[in-house]
């Protein structure tokens, strides 16, 4: 089964464009310029959606318009896991990916983006398990999401493993429980019963709650 780690960043609404401004400062040159010519933020798409017991009208905004698609190659100082990391893909030799500034790039991070009325969440996911071992192990990895986890203002940010635990990385650094996604948060979209949909503001809270921040 592949691995599908992901770093998890939940913030207040109203930091969508701090946070993406900060992490447009670890991509590639081209996703730079894709991600800073996308401020300030508009949605991909925007949905109203009722909650599954048809008590609410939920209101969700999600994706980033202008940026084309969501995979990103984050750029990251040499190290010795990456170079790791590059000897079990390329063949012995050949030049691991770099950017214009030298950097090495690691990508595609699937990178999603959804907000309710209070609360945020991107979603920066591996599409493979050797990558997601890597940003599980990797330090210096881990220290650019938590740079920019905190510049940006998030409240929090989690490195999900898909199963018992969450590891908590900002504000602090612990193990959490693992938030579920219950039936209760899924939301039906108006007029299109075919697009998933997340209350994002009710999930956002449980990982919180959970960690003992809410």
């Amino acid at each position: 089964m592949t691995l599908n780690w992901s770093f998890d960043f939940i913030y207040s609404a109203d930091r969508i464009d701090a946070v993406l401004s900060e992490i447009a400062g670890y991509v590639s040159e081209r996703d730079r310029a894709r991600l800073l010519g996308a401020l300030p933020w508009r949605q991909q798409e925007s949905l109203t959606c009722i909650t599954s017991d048809g008590n609410r009208i939920v209101e969700i905004r999600r994706g980033i318009a202008r940026a084309e698609n969501d995979c990103y190659s984050f750029a990251f100082e040499d190290h010795l896991d990456l170079v790791e990391f590059y000897s079990d893909h390329f063949p012995p030799g050949h030049p691991a990916p770099t950017d214009a500034d030298g950097s090495c790039l690691v990508g595609c991070v699937y990178t999603s983006v959804e907000l309710g009325s209070h609360w945020g969440m991107l979603h920066a996911q591996c599409p493979t398990s050797s990558m997601s071992r890597l940003f599980a192990r990797s330090e210096t990895i881990r220290g650019v999401f938590r740079g920019i986890a905190r510049r940006a203002g998030a409240t929090a940010l989690f490195f999900d493993r898909e199963y018992g635990e969450w590891e908590l990385l900002v504000p602090d650094r612990r193990v959490v429980p693992m938030p579920e996604i219950t039936d209760s948060l899924y939301l039906i979209p108006e007029g299109d019963l075919s697009i998933p949909a997340i209350d994002v503001d009710e999930f956002a809270t449980e990982p919180l709650r959970l960690a003992g921040m809410g």
